[in-house]
């Protein structure tokens, strides 16, 4: 919504396919079934751009944005391959194997964003590579309870060794300083890529600003997270945050992300 108007149809509909990609886990019962609707997808994208017939509803809305603003279509390929991950239920292995998968399930579509919003450089283009890695980092913390009552897990096993945290005390979503610890690690990495994308600022366009104001918005999550001691089962993380859009108004005023 901070987005010119005229483009907003374009963002819509950008959006609108990558909802439709993240939540196939949660509608399929087994793994191959998800393969099947990742698949899907990876033929629709291809009908898509080959002009052939559409066979589903957002179809339409994409191929327009997709011709009036020449969308890469590798970055589509490469958000429908990410979620292949997501029909893994174990934990990955390392901080590099998590820190791969949020940047290969969101960077992609910042960058089509920003394409859509007509800024092809490549300044914008590594901004919005760190904050969406560090969106998707706050994501997974906030979905962590969501995610383990499903009995799904995305922080390594790196992260939950190097700080102690034992795997029934997550099962059970119990909350322990380990495991703050952990989350509290994590959160650092999130900040330090915003700092690391803020210092692009002064050679970025303002145009990009409604793409990378999402750095704003994981800066609100963060700073919620740090108020209730980086425990991800405090319920007051799940309560809506009041004045979001005045807040992201008036970052977009000073034309700061």
């Amino acid at each position: 919504m901070m987005a010119p108007l005229t483009v907003r149809s374009g963002l819509f509909a950008l959006y609108a396919f990558n909802v439709e990609i993240a939540r196939i886990r949660e509608i399929v019962s087994e793994p191959p079934l998800g393969e099947i609707r990742l698949q899907w997808w990876r033929d629709e994208i291809e009908s898509i751009y080959a002009g052939s017939a559409l066979r589903h509803g957002i179809s339409s809305h994409l191929r327009d944005t997709m011709a009036a603003h020449s969308l890469k279509r590798s970055f589509f390929d490469k958000l429908i391959d990410a979620r292949s991950a997501d029909l893994d239920d174990g934990p990955l292995d390392t901080i590099t194997d998590l820190l791969r998968y949020a940047e290969e399930t969101t960077a992609p579509l910042l960058w089509l964003a920003l394409q859509i919003i007509g800024d092809r450089s490549a300044e914008a283009r590594e901004a919005a590579r760190g904050i969406g890695i560090a969106w998707s980092l706050v994501g997974l913390i906030r979905a962590m309870p969501f995610h383990l009552r499903s009995h799904r897990q995305y922080l390594p096993r790196e992260l939950l060794e190097r700080h102690g945290v034992k795997t029934r005390e997550l099962l059970d979503l119990k909350s322990s300083d380990a495991l703050n610890q952990a989350v509290w690690a994590l959160s650092k990495i999130a900040a330090d890529l915003l700092q690391e994308a803020r210092t692009l600022q002064p050679r970025i366009d303002r145009k990009a600003l409604p793409v990378l104001l999402q750095a704003r918005y994981a800066d609100i999550h963060l700073r919620r997270l740090k108020k209730a001691g980086f425990n991800p089962f405090n319920p007051q993380l799940a309560l809506p945050e009041p004045m979001v859009a005045w807040r992201l108004t008036w970052a977009k005023l000073k034309g700061r992300y």
